[in-house]
């Protein structure tokens, strides 16, 4: 979505203030509420109907005259000023590059200095792609992994936390509550809120509400197994699994009698739709039925 798109949304009055926070980027959508509250003190001056009458008549007993209301004139200049100051903050914001892979979808990108970024369904990640040579700075919500060139200092930001590395190649999973990082090749440090951890090939750290935990894994292992096509859980709660299922295959999953507490172990295949199901099926005992784009889990409590 460009510019001239979010200036359209916003000036648009049939959509509420929902529709509009819905169809915006979260940034965009709060610079542009402060705009619209800056000039909320702004006001026509007001118009005395009866005054300007007798003004008129008397005028009109001494000479013919013509007589234009100006009040539209206000409103029209209330609306010029709003449109030019928000078409000030489209011209003067950073250049940001947005890349979303949606759900049943991965993405490979190649960022302005060839490093490679593949995303993982129902991911996003945002750039100043005019600053790049002096700041490789990267803002990510979900899953992607990151084969980043030698060069300026690279940094991957999300919610209180952020890696950086100078040349590596790494894996970031950042959902809800959960975040993970991986590195396969170089160094990468890791900075969260009371915590600074520094990774390097096979060596992982893994954050479970708010306890950060190491995890190792095969040197040998030059990439995470999601880009190969399978998912791999470990002790993870049937909730997340759940989750994840419906992004990778774009479903909806509802469950009865099912205790999503319940930590799961194993692995999804991620191009085969009824293999995934069946194995969380033989995992639970639960039954499965499909239907119009839903998948539903009866499971029978003891």
């Amino acid at each position: 979505m460009n510019d001239e798109k979010y200036i359209s949304i916003w000036l648009n009055e049939e959509l509420t203030q929902e529709d509009k926070k819905s169809l915006l980027p979260e940034d965009v959508y709060s610079r542009l509420q402060e705009i619209d509250e800056s000039l909320s003190s702004f006001k026509a001056p007001e118009w005395n109907t009866e005054e300007q009458l007798m003004m008129l008549q008397t005028s009109l007993e001494k000479r013919e005259a013509r007589v234009v209301n100006m009040t539209p004139v206000y409103g029209l200049l209330a609306a010029a000023v709003i449109t030019i100051l928000i078409v000030f903050y489209f011209i003067l914001r950073p250049s940001m590059t947005e890349i979303n892979a949606m759900p049943g979808e991965t993405i490979t990108h190649y960022l302005p200095d060839s490093s490679l970024v593949i995303l993982n369904a129902g991911t996003s990640i945002s750039y100043n792609e005019d600053s790049w040579e002096e700041e490789r700075n990267i803002e990510l919500q979900g899953e992607a992994f990151f084969s980043v060139r030698k060069g300026a200092l690279f940094s991957v930001s999300g919610n209180e936390w952020s890696v950086e590395v100078l040349g590596t190649q790494f894996n970031i999973l950042s959902r809800s509550n959960l975040f993970n990082v991986k590195c396969y090749e170089g160094k990468v440090r890791v900075k969260y809120p009371g915590e600074e951890r520094i990774l390097t090939r096979g060596m992982g750290l893994i954050d479970n509400n708010g306890t950060f935990n190491s995890l190792s894994f095969s040197g040998d292992i030059n990439q995470p197994a999601w880009i190969s096509g399978t998912t791999e859980f470990n002790s993870q709660p049937l909730s997340y699994v759940l989750e994840e299922v419906e992004r990778q295959f774009d479903i909806d999953i509802k469950t009865e009698g099912m205790e999503t507490t319940t930590l799961f172990t194993g692995t999804i295949d991620r191009n085969n739709l009824n293999s995934a199901l069946n194995t969380i099926s033989l995992s639970t005992g639960c039954e499965i039925e499909f239907k119009d784009n839903t998948a539903l889990f009866k499971c029978d409590n003891p």
